[in-house]
Parts: C-alpha cells; structure tokens; sequence
C-alpha cells in the first residue's frame, strides 16, 4: 500500500525503489535471524530415494505386469520440441512486439497474429502430448495423472483470471471508476483508510516489541535491521495521513484497492480455517468449484456495474462498490481453492 500511494503521488521511481529497499531489510533480517529457525529452512540432506520401490510397494501397481516405465518415444520428443519451441517465441515476441514494437515474426496464420497463433499451438501440443501419454501410464498412475492434468486446468484458468487484480483491474480502476470524493464521504473514506492502516501496524508493531524482549540477545542485529524498517515504516504511514486528512477533496488511489485482497484475507481466514476443521469440510472437488464459481461472481460485479458503459468509451464513473464486491469475491475464492493449489 504505502509502495503504490508514493508511486502515485510522488513517483514511480520512488515507489519501486521503497519496494526494493525493503526486500533488502528484510532479506538481511531474515539472514542474521537463522540461529533463531534451527535447522527450519535448512538445506535437505541428499537422501536417496527409489522410486521403483516406492511403486513396487502398491498393491494396484504389483496386482498389474510389474512395474513399467513410461518411456519417451520419438513422437514424445517432437511434441516436446515443437512445445518447447512455440512457448519461447511467444514468450519473447509477445512483449517484445507491445513494448518495443520489435518484431521477430511478423505473419499471420488464418487472420491471427503471431503471438495468438504460437501460443495455441504450444498449448495444443501441451494437451496433445498428454493424450498421448497418459494412456501408457499403468491404471493407477493414469487415474493419478488424468486427476492431475484437470486440476491444474482449473488452477491455470482461475489464476490466470485473478490476477488481472494487476492488469485489467487497474485499468477498470483508472479509467471507468469515480475515485473523487468530497465532503463526508472524503472523510468516511479517510477513517476507514486511517483504520486499516494504522490498526494492523499498531498490532504488528507489539508483536515486534513482544519479539524484540524474548529473542534480542539471541538475533540482536536481525531486530535492529526489523526496528529500522518499521521506524520507516510509521514515518511515511503518518506523512501519509497528514497529507490525506489536509486536503478537503480525496481521489483515492489506484493502487489502494490492491489492499483489499489481504484485508479481506485477514477477516475471513478464522472463518475458512472453522469451516475445514469442521465436520462440514468439502472435498478438495467442491473447494474447487467454490473458488471458480466465486471467481465468476466477483467478475459478474465488474460486468454489471459497467453495463451501461457505451461500447468503446475511454472513460466512465462507475461505483467503487464494484470493484469491493469483486476483491471480496475473488479473495473467497482464492481461499477456497488456494490451500489445494499449493498441495500441487
């Protein structure tokens, strides 16, 4: 948050360089606090582990003709290739071509344009190379990888679609969304961003108090390096706030509503964490169709709000409250789906 109010309001080059600045802290903070993990974090001995064992020790795989490995056959190595090949040129062309106007291709296949064109057939060849070996695999390794293949289908499509929270949504956000307030609703606002604000620093900041007293003589350097970023921390938080609450008109900024995603983590967490310890716990299945039906909703907001928005308009004001909706939907979503998405 306070990276995205100083890129906006007094450079960009200031906010990049606050972020960096603070990965370095807390990279050196987390260096000479490594006493303090033990061997948490360490580097895993270099433990063998056979494989083959492993399968032989199934049951459904020794109730088959033994143990079979799925060997890469020549078509294999061709789709890999031809896989391998049209994702580096899409994923050098593309930004090339937008940013720099360098093209390293210039043809189009059937009306599409390059890019379009290798990134369908990296994806099809992808999807292709699965049908054809999968069916190769034996039955439970098969059933394992057929699981596999559609969960990650659905974790592509819903991360691909929640993180437009750092592409289109900020555009949705800068372009078509009313973001000037005046009078009590400039003030309502203030309040509610003087209390996200200031509220979980005031916690975080005992905590570190509480940390500083117990661990000090043990990671006295990491606790000097953590008490130096926070003191930063406060002097541009209260900067912030003096500079907010004088002005009588407030735009809110773009970057803010980035926040909302760990806010709303931070309220409902205790509620999800209840719910999967509880014996109404969903299979991982259900979780998923939670999470990309939520996801759908939340875009299903955005669509609303801007359905009287005339086709090809450059601006509009539409309400914050759709942008809310939409980052409180998303962060369900991502609740219900996240946690099975890391076990991946």
């Amino acid at each position: 948050m306070l990276c995205g109010w100083v890129g906006e309001k007094i450079g960009w080059s200031y906010g990049f360089g606050l972020a960096g600045i603070f990965m370095l802290l807390g990279m050196l903070q987390f260096q000479y606090a490594q006493s303090l993990f033990g061997d948490i974090g360490a580097k895993p001995k270099n433990e063998k582990v056979d494989l083959i064992d492993g399968l032989v020790n199934d049951s459904d795989v020794v109730s088959s003709k033994g143990v079979k490995l799925n060997k890469f056959l020549v078509v294999d190595y061709i789709l890999i290739l031809v896989f391998v090949v049209s994702a580096l040129i899409f994923i050098i062309n593309d930004p090339l071509s937008k940013i720099g106007n360098i093209y390293t291709f210039s043809f189009t296949v059937a009306g599409m344009p390059n890019s379009l064109f290798f990134a369908l057939l990296a994806a099809i060849t992808f999807i292709v190379l699965l049908i054809v070996r999968i069916p190769r695999y034996v039955k439970i390794e098969r059933d394992r990888m057929i699981a596999f293949s559609i969960f990650c289908l659905f974790t592509i499509f819903f991360w691909a679609a929640f993180e437009q929270a750092a592409g289109s949504l900020p555009i949705y956000t800068r372009d078509y969304t009313n973001r000037i307030l005046e009078g009590g609703a400039a003030t309502t606002f203030k309040i509610i961003d003087l209390i996200v604000t200031v509220v979980p620093l005031c916690v975080i900041t005992y905590v570190l108090i509480s940390l500083f007293r117990k661990t000090f003589k043990r990671i006295g350097l990491s606790n000097i390096i953590l008490g130096i970023s926070f003191v930063i921390v406060w002097a541009i938080v209260l900067y912030k706030l003096f500079i907010e609450f004088q002005s009588t008109e407030t735009e809110v900024p773009i970057t803010w509503f980035a926040i909302l995603n760990s806010l709303f983590i931070i309220i409902f967490a205790p509620l999800f964490t209840k719910w999967w310890d509880s014996k109404y716990n969903p299979p991982a299945s259900v979780k998923y169709f939670l999470g990309l039906a939520l996801l759908g909703v939340g875009f299903g907001f955005l669509a609303f709000g801007a359905k009287d928005v005339p086709l090809g308009a450059k601006t509009a004001s539409l309400s914050m409250a759709w942008l809310v909706f939409a980052y409180l939907f998303h962060t369900l979503g991502e609740m219900c789906l996240s946690q099975w998405d890391y076990l991946i």
